[in-house]
């Protein structure tokens, strides 16, 4: 099975064109209808609609839908090779009939939206500019991220508005581009080649990337969200990952809070593998975190003590703040310091120096959904979760704040 495994990853490798990431999913897929031909002590040669159907019961059982359904189209298509390769008389899934794929409305943002998301690209020096030239090419064009870090300066066609890509499978095509959008990067490119060659970033490899990256570099998909998974005030490297509460913040937003009198401080907590552990436990005191470092600078504590003696409010930015605020303060006064924790705040717990908490929509059985739970009471947190869905509010990393 394995030797007509590989012949078949090799096909749609060569034959077909399919992405590193197409054929890791096959793999899997047909690993495990392998493994399940294994538990039942048979092979292929014994396979028809009828193994099919009890492989497909046994799939909807502890399978999402669309999961199902991507599994037996990679089983389709195995069987149409070795049909094909006159190694099967016929294909057991040719009028076997599947669950549809459920179909959801995408999210999306309205015109006026849209315009003042571009708009608040305040282009001030040649990055922020070839980030605004980025989002307007993704608006005005819809290319898909894999496009978009592979378009060259000469793919781009100003004089008849258009731009050449290549798309899924290899395949060129070539799409329409907005005014707005070309007048954006003709300005950007008037001094992309000039900033690049004045900080040495221009080399062959570099040269024709149209939107490479900081240092000159051609971008990834990966690269560019790596860079959208990052707060504006991020410094310190040590975190797995981003403290999502805070990529709702822009620069501009912290500058006009700033101007109201918001005053702003910050800490480091390096958010460790532990954070995204759920809890298993029956009884969720049971659970353990691992240590993770934090920093908590002498000047942050001074201006927090300050304004908690002035009875201002104490508003924190995400769920790892509250924890190092919380472990650090002793009899309402709060300390500086230096080290690691394993602070675990669940419901019971006294907080006694945040009075507002910032924070994403966590995933069931975390210890950030728990901590949330503890601030605000569980009752509160269900409602607005139930709120959350019925307004569909976007979850997690990349979701919205309460």
């Amino acid at each position: 099975m394995e030797i007509l495994l590989k012949r078949f990853l090799l096909y749609l490798r060569t034959e077909k064109n399919f992405s590193p990431h197409s054929l890791k999913s096959y793999q899997t897929d047909l690993t495990q209808f392998f493994s399940f031909l294994r538990k039942r002590k048979t092979d292929l040669t014994n396979v028809d609609r009828s193994f099919i159907r009890l492989y497909l019961s046994e799939l909807n059982q502890r399978e999402k839908r669309n999961s199902v359904i991507r599994k037996i189209s990679s089983l389709r298509s195995f069987f149409k090779y070795l049909v094909r390769e006159k190694t099967f008389n016929s294909n057991p899934l040719l009028y076997l009939s599947v669950p549809k794929k459920e179909k959801l409305l995408p999210h999306y943002l309205e015109e006026k939206e849209m315009s003042a998301l571009l708009d608040s690209i305040v282009t001030t020096d040649f990055y922020s500019l070839r980030n605004r030239a980025i989002l307007e090419t993704l608006y005005s064009t819809g290319m898909r991220i894999a496009e978009l870090v592979s378009l060259n300066c000469e793919d781009i066609d100003f004089f008849n508005g258009l731009a050449k890509v290549m798309g899924k499978g290899s395949r060129e095509r070539i799409i329409p581009i907005g005014e707005k959008a070309l007048g954006i990067l003709r300005h950007y490119l008037k001094n992309r080649e000039e900033i690049l060659r004045k900080n040495n970033f221009l080399t062959d490899s570099t040269e024709n990337a149209c939107l490479p990256a900081r240092q000159g570099e051609r971008r990834t998909e990966r690269m560019l969200d790596r860079e959208r998974y990052q707060t504006v005030y991020a410094k310190e490297e040590g975190a797995v990952a981003a403290p999502t509460a805070g990529l709702h913040f822009t620069k501009e937003l912290l500058e006009k809070l700033s101007a109201r009198g918001v005053k702003i401080v910050y800490l480091v907590l390096h958010i460790g593998p532990a954070t995204f552990q759920p809890v298993k436990s029956a009884d969720i005191r049971e659970h353990n975190l691992e240590k993770e470092y934090f920093f908590l600078p002498t000047d942050t504590t001074k201006e927090i003590n300050s304004a908690k003696k002035k009875k201002k409010k104490i508003i924190a930015c995400g769920t790892s703040v509250v924890r190092v605020l919380e472990l650090q303060v002793k009899n309402g006064i709060l300390n500086p310091g230096e080290g690691y924790t394993d602070a675990y705040i669940y419901p019971g717990y006294q907080f006694q120096l945040v009075d507002t908490l910032i924070t994403n929509f966590h995933l069931p059985k975390s210890t950030n959904l728990i901590l949330v739970s503890a601030f605000a009471g569980r009752e509160k947190i269900l409602q607005l979760y139930e709120e959350a869905k019925k307004e569909k509010y976007r979850f997690y990393s990349y979701g919205d704040a309460m």
